[in-house]
């Protein structure tokens, strides 16, 4: 009987903690995962026309004098809008962007040993209904 009287509270006390873990447990992953629930109601598609087109063509140079890449890239961007209007696009509708130059060795975190200095690139862009 004291043996019972011993083992009876440590036992509930045991279950008790257990039980209490059990639903600690389940409230956090309850919690957790609430979020991860999305409802869709419906989904439509429709196809139309497309009434406007952007096409941007893209010409890259690289080297390591500035002026003689620089003029590669004029009469590249030139040679590309006189292609462009000669097959029936106007001038209004194509857009010369200015072009980007980037100096490899001014990188700060780069390493210096490319073989070329400078990558210039120019974007034609050509906007068209």
């Amino acid at each position: 009987m004291k043996i019972l009287t011993r083992i009876l509270p440590a036992l509930l006390i045991a279950a008790g903690i257990f039980f209490l873990g059990v639903f600690i447990k389940s409230g956090i992953d309850n919690f957790a995962y609430r979020d991860r629930v999305v409802a869709v109601r419906g989904l439509a598609e429709k196809e139309v026309m497309a009434n406007k087109v952007t096409w941007p063509i893209v010409c890259k140079e690289v080297g390591n004098d500035l002026t003689s890449i620089y003029d590669k890239i004029t009469s590249n961007t030139a040679k590309i809008s006189k292609f462009l209007t000669d097959n029936g696009i106007s001038a209004d509708e194509i857009l010369v962007q200015p072009p980007q130059i980037l100096d490899l060795q001014a990188e700060r975190y780069g390493s210096n040993d490319r073989p070329f200095r400078y990558n210039v690139t120019s974007v034609v862009v050509v906007t068209s209904p």
